[in-house]
């Protein structure tokens, strides 16, 4: 779902949402929704651009679920680097109730690049960029490698989750609950089918991906 403009329909504590002019980008993410600010900031009496995007958590968060949500998002920063967006996690209220926000660099997704139903179009755009073709090998290798040393797959579920930019660089956009434990499968005594679900989905994705990486070779 997406507008031309819009305000972010939520009193944050941490922002003036009423005075400052958000576009709507996404209401479709499973924890999130995401807009997006376009402006100019005056600080000192410079004028200078202002461009990033605010993902606002969906439900009441706590101060503990906030600091794991903040671990995992370091966890891919360190390893992914460039790959994932520069974002800030706010502790905040909103309306009224405690919780988060992202404040992340703006990234505009070109091509959705986890889907197989796109291998035919991946193909070619990713033989355009060397740069593009280690991306996407460095992302799969630290993929498989938390998978198998850590038993934790990274989401891939979303529809724009990793996905190519205009400028031909791999962003890995999500930024809340990026892994899906492989062991919760086996401790939850009734596990939900659709966590199943996802989790296969995202095994399936990074097949994809590996096999993607494989044919670039």
């Amino acid at each position: 779902m997406t507008q031309e403009a819009d305000r972010v329909p939520a009193k944050i504590a941490c922002l003036e949402t009423e005075n400052t002019p958000f576009t709507l980008v996404s209401t479709a993410g499973f924890h999130c929704d995401v807009w997006r600010s376009i402006g100019v900031i005056v600080r000192g009496g410079e004028r200078a651009p202002m461009d990033f995007v605010l993902k606002r958590y969906k439900r009441p968060c706590t101060l503990a679920e906030i600091s794991v949500l903040g671990k995992e998002y370091r966890t891919l920063k360190a390893a992914l680097e460039e790959i994932v967006p520069t974002a800030r996690f706010v502790a905040t209220r909103v309306d009224a109730k405690p919780s988060v926000v992202v404040l992340a660099e703006n990234c505009t997704p070109w091509f959705d690049l986890s889907n197989p139903g796109n291998e035919d179009e991946a193909l070619p755009l990713l033989s355009r960029s060397d740069r593009a073709k280690a991306q996407l090998a460095d992302f799969v290798r630290h993929a498989r490698r938390w998978m198998a040393e850590e038993s934790k797959i990274i989401d891939l579920g979303g529809t724009e989750n990793l996905v190519l930019d205009k400028d031909y660089g791999v962003r890995y956009l999500d930024s809340f609950h990026v892994f899906f434990y492989l062991d919760m499968l086996h401790v939850i005594e009734e596990v939900d089918d659709s966590l199943t679900f996802r989790i296969e989905m995202c095994i399936r994705r990074l097949e994809y991906l590996e096999r993607l990486v494989k044919r670039l070779q």
